[in-house]
């Protein structure tokens, strides 16, 4: 886990220099006390995310994940999490199937043939969400797909809205190439 927050507690100060070349959130003298913990707590080096009243958490920095209710959340197939991958990265934009279908299969020379495999990772994320009473996050037209980015915590969105600035790490989605359009631009802006 490369963001996980490492803090030293010991009573030898000579050790800071080789617990801070290790990458260490803090590092603590004894005696240990509430006030420095309080203090190393609030300036983690990976902060801790807030978690809010939204039931469905989306983390895209690193690899994508979603989490209902602090669970993962589990799909039948990989492409159904694919799916609501690029939905998140369209930031809220309705999506064709001709758009997604190019964009999953972006490698595949027979990507238009996938019209069948469409229709069933579609359902799968639609039955997914629907199963754990998250479905309102989807918008759904005829031949179009979307996101709802307001029903959602995601880090991308906070971190385009500015209000958690410190959360991107240099990686974006880093298991679909796809997603090195946004990552190059979330590189300029954090430059």
């Amino acid at each position: 886990n490369p963001f996980l927050n490492i803090i030293f507690t010991t009573g030898y100060g000579e050790y800071a220099s080789d617990a801070f070349a290790m990458h260490a959130s803090g590092y603590i003298m004894k005696p240990v006390t509430i006030e420095k913990i309080t203090k190393e707590l609030k300036n983690l080096r990976y902060p801790i995310e807030d978690y809010d009243e939204k039931r469905m958490r989306i983390s895209t920095f690193g690899n994508f994940e979603v989490y209902i209710d602090k669970k993962p959340v589990k799909f039948n197939y990989s492409k159904s999490k694919e799916l609501l991958a690029y939905l998140v990265d369209r930031n809220g934009a309705l999506c064709s199937n001709q758009e997604i279908m190019a964009v999953l299969w972006e490698d595949d020379e027979f990507g238009d043939n996938h019209s069948s495999y469409m229709k069933n990772i579609k359902a799968d994320l639609v039955n997914t969400l629907d199963k754990e009473g998250c479905l309102n996050v989807l918008v759904r037209q005829r031949g179009l797909l979307g996101l709802i980015p307001d029903m959602v915590s995601c880090d991308y969105y906070d971190y385009i809205s500015g209000k958690k600035t410190g959360t991107y790490r240099g990686e974006y989605m880093r298991q679909y190439s796809w997603s090195e359009v946004t990552h190059a631009n979330l590189e300029r802006q954090n430059s």
